[in-house]
């Protein structure tokens, strides 16, 4: 899916970091050795964005003097500026228009977002909304909560009149469809929380959460945080998951293992959502990659695979979900044992394989992690007693304690 392009709202004073903000604008903050702004179009490439759109204001002519047309990254970048009189964040983005397109993402100048955008935008497609706001359950501990966010539904956004019940904060991202600006006259100043608050009232507005929280460098503290972590960050262990198998329950069929067909046949293992949880209390990306060749066979419809999809995204917090659809005559380079699906998401999510762990109850799982350079933890089951990995466990629970020693030793 080709991506929406990205307004990058850039424009403000950051009166919050003076006096480091005086001659420099905040994009251009030095984070771990390069301007923050690069970070975030590296971020953006490696998801599979190639048009940037900067909102610009104080200072600048410095951001283009220093990020250029964006062919360095391999992506195109435009600058638009706010002109002698501030517009504000949405007067910003309807200013912009003519470089947007018909929908286009939209983020904040100080904000790092590891997510899966293509996800995102999947989400935003099938609302039929006219915007979509991210959302992350922060009960103010990194900032004041200021969403009330139930069962999937924004019900309110207010920044200045908080409620005790939110316990959601707008994460940073949205997508708007650019006809979302016609209400609004040109070179008005206006507040991209209007427009949300206008977009809830009308129940245009479709939500998405997040469950793997931001970093900013909106504040000294915030600063210090994002440099703490792209410092140590660079590359990152993630977790790749088989599904079948591991997330739910194998299907026999004449005697040999098999993939749920049916939503009916789609069962749960238990504990692989606390599983999914705790190692995201550890920060690890967790990744699904499975074969799914019932596509390709013609034994399986894309409406129930995606189904099938959906309800994992709901009920477990992984990060991704890729799916091969493939049987082996179709000489893919994803399907399993082969290692594509692997190395695609670890760079969209900067992992580093060596350090990361590939799960899974067959030889493909376990060749295709080794192929890519992952240590190999097998499940253990009566129809794999003969593969080979670097690990075999029996649970979660085994499976959880050996991931985080392991990663504890890496550390030290």
């Amino acid at each position: 899916m080709s991506r929406f392009p990205v307004a990058i709202l850039a424009g403000g004073l950051s009166t919050r970091l003076r006096p480091l903000t005086e001659h420099i604008p905040k994009v251009l903050i030095d984070v771990a050795g390069k301007p923050f702004a690069v970070h975030q179009l590296e971020l953006l490439c490696r998801n599979g964005f190639s048009r940037v759109v900067f909102c610009v204001g104080y200072l600048g002519e410095q951001v283009r003097s220093v990020l250029g047309d964006g062919s360095a990254c391999g992506m195109k970048i435009s600058y638009v500026f706010d002109g002698p009189k501030l517009k504000g964040t949405g007067g910003a983005l309807k200013n912009a228009l003519p470089f947007l397109g018909d929908a286009f993402f939209v983020i904040y100048g100080d904000s790092y977002l590891e997510i899966d955008y293509g996800r995102v935008q999947q989400v935003f497609l099938k609302s039929g909304k006219m915007g979509l706001m991210t959302v992350f359950r922060n009960a103010d501990q990194w900032d004041k909560s200021n969403v009330l966010f139930d069962e999937g539904r924004i019900v309110r956004y207010d920044k200045k009149n908080r409620e005790p019940e939110m316990k959601h904060i707008d994460y940073g991202l949205g997508i708007f469809k650019s006809r979302v600006f016609d209400n609004y006259a040109d070179g008005q100043a206006l507040d991209l929380a209007n427009i949300y608050q206008d977009l809830i009232a009308r129940s245009e507005l479709a939500g998405y959460e997040i469950t793997r929280r931001f970093y900013e460098i909106g504040s000294f503290h915030g600063l210090k945080e994002t440099r703490e972590y792209l410092v140590q960050k660079k590359t990152c262990p993630g977790i790749f998951l088989d599904r079948d198998g591991v997330i739910n329950r194998i299907i026999m069929r004449n005697g040999r293992p098999a993939s749920p067909r049916t939503l009916e046949e789609f069962e749960w293992k238990s504990g692989v959502k606390d599983f999914v949880r705790q190692l995201n209390d550890h920060d690890l990306p967790v990744v699904v990659v499975t074969n799914q060749p019932d596509i390709a066979r013609g034994k399986m419809t894309r409406s129930v695979l995606n189904a099938m999809t959906e309800m994992v995204y709901s009920a477990i917090p992984v990060d991704s979900i890729l799916v091969c659809p493939h049987d082996d005559s179709n000489g893919c380079d994803c399907r399993k044992p082969k290692p594509g699906m692997l190395l695609d998401a670890a760079q969209i999510w900067n992992i580093d394989c060596e350090r990361s762990f590939m799960i899974g109850d067959s030889w493909k799982d376990m060749q295709a992690g080794r192929s890519a350079g992952c240590m190999t933890i097998l499940f253990d089951q009566p129809y794999n007693r003969e593969v080979t990995c670097d690990f075999r466990v029996n649970n979660f629970q085994q499976a959880i304690k050996l991931i985080l020693k392991i990663s504890k030793d890496q550390i030290e």
